[in-house]
């Protein structure tokens, strides 16, 4: 039996998706991480995202990388990164967290579902594409979010 969700909100993230038909447009990757590859949605009221994502390596290019990192704000000012949490000898070693999928042909579209627990009242989705030589790949990045707003 699954979570019975009051209320879910779908938005696209990075690009946009035709409702007519389903095609999606993408936007170019970088290296960097910026204004141009990043959104903030709110979600206040929210526990669970599941960010639907496309993505294609660019032509010539093999074993490239697409870096997904996750931020959450209590004011859309200062936002704080979701960590990944390890224990050795009974402590616990705190590291800022990315989510990499690694790419290994050339020109493949990868599409994939990665969700997340949220929490706070936004959170700040960035991309970057990484292993890469001259052409950078595309990125579509859908949000389903889902709480009892």
């Amino acid at each position: 039996m699954g979570v019975g969700y009051t209320f879910q909100d779908i938005y696209d993230v990075l690009g946009s998706r035709d409702t007519s038909d389903d095609s999606l447009t993408t936007v170019t990757l970088t290296a960097a991480y910026s204004a141009t590859n990043r959104k903030i949605l709110p979600i206040g009221g929210m526990s669970k995202a599941v960010l639907d994502v496309s993505y294609t390596n660019g032509t010539g290019e093999a074993n490239t990388g697409l870096t997904i990192k996750v931020e959450f704000s209590p004011d859309r000012t200062n936002f704080y990164r979701a960590i990944n949490d390890t224990t050795t000898n009974s402590e616990s070693v705190l590291t800022q967290r990315n989510f990499t999928f690694a790419a290994a042909d050339t020109a493949t579209n990868y599409a994939f579902s990665l969700p997340i627990d949220i929490y706070n009242k936004y959170i700040r989705i960035s991309v970057i594409e990484t292993g890469v030589s001259t052409n950078y790949g595309t990125v579509y990045i859908g949000a389903t979010l889902s709480g009892a707003k």
